[in-house]
């Protein structure tokens, strides 16, 4: 089940969304232009966001896609320019873009016993402080993984090495137990 491209776009008054659980495709342009919406409660069987969904949606502050989520278009949150956390599967394939997130930070996670460890992480180049989120889609973060904030792979590791300079802390959760080898 989808919902339609294009359903709520441009709905200035919209402030929040619950979707039920059954919503597995969000399509092109869903939430497009709803300056107002700060909170979406994505559903549990979500599989695929489009081009588009939540563009423009400068209320937007964290995006937490389910663990069955496994592609979001690399201009899903185009425009949206408070964004602080963007977190997304393991599995998901997403192509954070830093250069546009310059005040955000990309999470990945998978689960880990009765909470989540977090597989990947990319801060963006403004971020000084960097404050993992005790909880991810509603489980404490109890690890950070092996190599989580090391680049993806080593054509980029210059890139990200400079976008990663005017990081000066990390905060990591009480809820955190374990800290892989060269997380950081």
């Amino acid at each position: 089940i989808s919902i339609g491209e294009s359903a709520f776009e441009g709905d200035l008054t919209l402030r929040e969304a619950g979707l039920p659980n059954s919503i597995s495709r969000l399509n092109k342009n869903t939430f497009k232009g709803c300056i107002s919406l700060g909170t979406v409660k994505l559903p549990e069987d979500l599989r695929y966001v489009e081009t588009g969904v939540f563009s423009g949606c400068t209320s937007l502050t964290t995006i937490e896609l389910p663990l069955n989520t496994t592609r979001v278009s690399e201009e899903a949150f185009e425009d949206c320019v408070n964004l602080i956390y963007i977190v997304a599967p393991d599995r998901c394939s997403y192509t954070f873009n830093g250069d546009e997130f310059i005040n955000a930070t990309y999470f990945k996670y998978a689960p880990k016993g009765s909470g989540v460890e977090i597989t990947y992480a990319r801060p963006g180049r403004n971020i000084h402080e960097l404050i993992i989120p005790k909880t991810i889609a509603g489980k404490p973060v109890v690890s950070i993984g092996d190599n989580a904030f090391a680049p993806e792979n080593s054509a980029r590791a210059a890139a990200y090495s400079e976008e990663k300079s005017g990081l000066v802390s990390v905060v990591i959760p009480d809820t955190a137990t374990s800290i892989g080898n060269g997380a950081f």
